[in-house]
């Protein structure tokens, strides 16, 4: 062996030691920053205010705006067209299947009617000739 060698073998070892013992104290550095973080990674306390209850007037009434929508409701459409003479119910009244709601004016349809018949008895007429 050369006179040299024990010196690098000292060295050597002594850098293999520094590499180790640099790679050992990272480790317990990041654990311990880790524990820190865990520690004290919660949520912070919330600023809060107090009163103390104190007995007061209840207000009775709230004047508010909205809009109103019924739970059941529907559409009229009559099969006819007409003038509307006589309306049987009320605005928000409950009304059974079947019940007339509304009475058209008849005058017009009477007077048709009227017309057709006196031209029925018109051709009869005509026929019986």
């Amino acid at each position: 062996m050369k006179k040299g060698t024990p010196i690098r073998m000292i060295i050597m070892l002594l850098l293999v030691a520094l590499v180790f013992g640099g790679i050992y104290g990272f480790q317990q550095f990041r654990n311990q920053m880790i524990s820190k973080a865990i520690r004290g990674g919660g949520i912070p306390p919330q600023a809060v205010s107090t009163l103390v209850a104190e007995p007061s007037e209840w207000q009775l009434t709230v004047q508010a705006v909205g809009n109103l929508r019924a739970a059941q409701a529907t559409n009229l459409a009559t099969e006819v067209s007409g003038i509307i003479d006589k309306i049987h119910f009320k605005s928000g009244d409950t009304v059974k299947a079947g019940a007339v709601l509304l009475e058209l004016n008849a005058d017009p349809l009477k007077a048709q009617l009227g017309q057709l018949k006196a031209s029925a008895e018109l051709a009869q007429q005509n026929l019986n000739r």
